[in-house]
């Protein structure tokens, strides 16, 4: 995946309406919105949103619940309900797993999970090298 894309501010991944620093980091999430439930991943994340990617038709404006799995359970660590403020296909060269990045704002900020977070983010650049 380019990964300077997904940070093109003519792109809407580029979710540059930040509160505080996001931390690119790869966390599974499980997104309901219209009772079913979608398998996303977050690209990055901090405590007041995230930029999720996922298979599943979102729309700008949809209500949704976001369980983060940031621990090693089964039980997610962070669930937060927020809206999506914006949704687009990814191109072709971007597409793999995942057809859509969805950015999320959470209702009230998800306070520790920014933390958690780069903590995440820390050990996942241990194990596989650093973004660049």
């Amino acid at each position: 995946m380019d990964h300077t894309a997904m940070h093109d501010p003519s792109s809407v991944e580029y979710f540059d309406q930040r509160r505080d620093e996001r931390h690119l980091v790869c966390i599974v999430a499980q997104l309901q919105g219209d009772g079913r439930p979608r398998t996303a991943v977050t690209w990055d994340v901090n405590d007041h949103g995230a930029l999720l990617l996922t298979r599943s038709v979102l729309r700008q404006g949809d209500r949704v619940r976001v369980a983060l799995h940031t621990g090693s359970g089964a039980t997610p660590g962070h669930i937060v309900e927020g809206r999506v403020v914006r949704t687009e296909r990814l191109d072709a060269r971007r597409q793999g797993l995942w057809t859509y990045g969805v950015a999320v704002e959470f209702r009230r900020p998800a306070y520790g999970l920014a933390s958690t977070a780069k903590h995440l983010a820390e050990r996942q650049a241990d194990i596989f090298g650093a973004v660049e």
